[in-house]
């Protein structure tokens, strides 16, 4: 469902996430998450209990205090940085971009998805 990228979009669009028959949000990035697991804690779900949330990002929110450890999808950044750089730099010198470009990625299972309940 449309949603923007801020904690404060993500808390707007779990009411629709809520009043679906789903039992896992899979945000677009860890703050669109974790606005949505407050608004959804807020209407009296148990995160994971009753709904799981999965961020992508890995932002690092871990040394905050009374934040949540959340289930995220982790990409390796350093390739990513690396991947940007050299695309400019191929295509400057009359390189093609026609060849996909694979970043690895990680699920990280922290305390914000569960199997599903029912």
């Amino acid at each position: 469902m449309p949603c923007g990228h801020t904690a404060r979009q993500g808390y707007q669009a779990a009411g629709a996430a809520r009043d679906q028959d789903v039992t896992a949000v899979v945000a677009y990035n860890d703050l669109v998450a974790l606005g949505a697991v407050a608004a959804l804690e807020e209407s009296k779900l148990r995160i994971p209990d009753d709904m799981s949330v999965i961020g992508c990002d890995d932002i690092s929110l871990d040394d905050l205090p009374g934040s949540r450890r959340l289930t995220t999808v982790s990409l390796a950044r350093h390739e990513l940085g690396r991947q940007a750089a050299q695309k400019p730099e191929t295509l400057m010198a009359g390189g093609a971009d026609t060849e996909p470009q694979y970043i690895p990625m990680e699920l990280r299972v922290r305390h914000t998805s569960a199997p599903p309940a029912r």
